[in-house]
């Protein structure tokens, strides 16, 4: 089963935060420091938005890969193949 818990707040996270992962089922996801982490379950291509209070570093099975990075609304996303248990990692202010 899968659970969801919504916190709001006035002010946002310290860590980087997941928004979507559109048609993309995920497990294990972890926010701790400022790093957010997650593994992907299927075979799929798929564009994900992920907030960040600094401009991050994103890597996928602990590679660097490029990234968009709005800094005014503090988010960035990617668009690419995913295959089933890649380790996508989010490191806030890199």
């Amino acid at each position: 089963m899968r659970s969801l818990k919504v916190i709001r707040s006035e002010k946002p996270p310290e860590h980087p935060v997941l928004i979507f992962a559109v048609d993309l089922p995920v497990s294990g996801v972890r926010a701790e420091g400022k790093k957010l982490s997650f593994r992907t379950e299927t075979v799929r291509r798929a564009p994900v938005m992920i907030f960040s209070p600094e401009r991050p570093d994103l890597r996928i099975n602990g590679i660097s890969v490029e990234l968009d990075w709005d800094p005014s609304e503090r988010v960035l996303w990617f668009d690419r193949p995913f295959r089933p248990g890649d380790l996508c990692e989010v490191i806030s202010g890199q």
